[in-house]
């Protein structure tokens, strides 16, 4: 199990990580967390911890069980910026191996899929 979860933002303004973490995490989804001396977003308590990745984790095996949607997403996404969304989650290993499948048949990074997945949720 999982104590702490570090979410980098290096990719994203301070603005930015202020909004994921005040208006997302805290406010829609009732999830506490912290800014660290690094600017990663620090998700601390093993109750939070539990909660965002089962969070993250339904949002991704939604999409992954759904060929048509996969297919959308690589005909809408197809020009996403490389390297634009450094999200590093840990995921089960079920979940990680789906996306690693997932990874090698559309050419996105694991990376980017997460960031998709939070787009199409209407969250991103």
């Amino acid at each position: 199990m999982v104590k702490r979860e570090y979410q980098s933002t290096d990719a994203f303004q301070h603005e930015e990580v202020c909004f994921l973490q005040d208006e997302i995490l805290r406010d829609k989804f009732k999830i506490n967390s912290t800014i660290d001396a690094q600017g990663r977003i620090d998700i601390s308590s093993r109750k939070e911890v539990r909660k965002f990745q089962s969070l993250k984790e339904i949002r991704i095996k939604e999409f992954l069980v759904n060929p048509t949607k996969i297919y959308k997403w690589i005909l809408t996404y197809e020009y996403l910026e490389k390297g634009k969304f450094l999200l590093t989650p840990r995921f089960k290993p079920d979940v990680k191996n789906k996306l690693d499948m997932l990874s090698r048949m559309t050419g996105f990074e694991i990376s980017e899929l997460v960031a998709i997945a939070v787009m199409e949720s209407g969250y991103g």
